[in-house]
């Protein structure tokens, strides 16, 4: 196949991402064609190409690209060197939108056939761009021996009050989608406790193939709100569904024994002390910094 006619269907798939058309990204697929990212998971094909392009242009509305490099290779390869540039006004993968913007170097290796391109391997750092765009991103093994690595996020609503009470879930993923409903379900649930009775915090988190929701209360009864309707309480009924949500899984609400109060450190002295109602440290009567949460 020539050289020229190899860049000319590259050139009408960058028009197609360009112009945001999805269908004519496909259309410049060979059937069986193949694309492929460090953000795809594997290799897409057919209709799934222009699902993929259609996420990214919704997280990334005004996303483009600057041609770098556009030329031929032998054994009808093109290689395609890009900086792609955008803002993040929508949801990337499970990443709220942050308003930010990223450029980002990257290339895609392109085979191309009689009828069409064959498979697209795209390369770019995609640490990089979460960085630019405000995600923290961190590189930690999955486990260490006895002890497993994840994430977490807090629920800060602002309150001090001292817990009476905390309701701990965990659930246990059977697989990635058994795991993205369950993210689904969490994050309807922590919408709605936002506007619960006796929220006071919560802390969600991931590590190897569980989830696990912690939150404190004001009292016990004020945790059992959550069983009377919403999205947790649905959550808890598809999880005794045949082959439903989960493979394993706890619900609970544990009561407070003891508290002993928060602890600062003095900005003049450096002593660590109990918050005191006085608010001054007994070291050195310096005005303490305000304590932080109980959760």
């Amino acid at each position: 196949m020539g050289t020229i006619r190899n860049v000319t269907v590259v050139q009408d798939y960058i028009d197609a991402w360009e112009a945001h058309d999805a269908d004519a990204i496909v259309d410049t697929f060979a059937p069986g064609g193949t694309y492929r990212d460090p953000t795809t998971s594997g290799e897409l094909s057919g209709e799934a190409i222009g699902d993929y392009a259609a996420g990214v242009w919704e997280a990334v509305p005004d996303l483009s690209f600057d041609v770098e490099r556009l030329r031929s290779t032998v054994d009808d390869e093109v290689l395609f060197q890009w900086t792609m540039r955008g803002t993040q006004e929508g949801p990337l993968e499970e990443l709220p939108p942050t308003g930010e913007r990223f450029e980002l170097p990257g290339a895609d290796v392109i085979e191309v056939r009689e009828d069409g391109i064959m498979s697209i391997r795209g390369y770019f750092d995609p640490g990089s761009m979460l960085e630019q765009l405000g995600h923290r991103v961190d590189v930690q093994p999955e486990e260490f021996g006895p002890v497993s690595f994840g994430v977490s996020a807090r629920l800060d609503l602002g309150k001090k009050t001292e817990p009476g009470a905390f309701s701990i879930t965990n659930l246990y993923f059977r697989d990635a989608e058994d795991e993205e409903a369950v993210s689904d379900r969490v994050r309807e649930v922590v919408t709605e406790m936002i506007e619960m009775d006796g929220v006071i915090s919560a802390v969600v988190c991931r590590d190897g193939e569980r989830g696990q929701t912690i939150t404190a209360w004001d009292d016990p009864d004020d945790a059992r709100q959550l069983m009377r309707g919403g999205g947790h309480r649905e959550a808890v009924e598809e999880m005794f569904e045949t082959d439903g949500l989960g493979e394993a899984g706890m619900t609970s609400i544990w009561t407070l024994e003891r508290m002993n109060g928060r602890m600062v450190r003095c900005e003049e002295c450096r002593e660590m002390t109990y918050e005191v109602e006085a608010d001054t440290c007994p070291e050195c009567d310096a005005p303490l910094p305000e304590a932080p949460a109980y959760w």
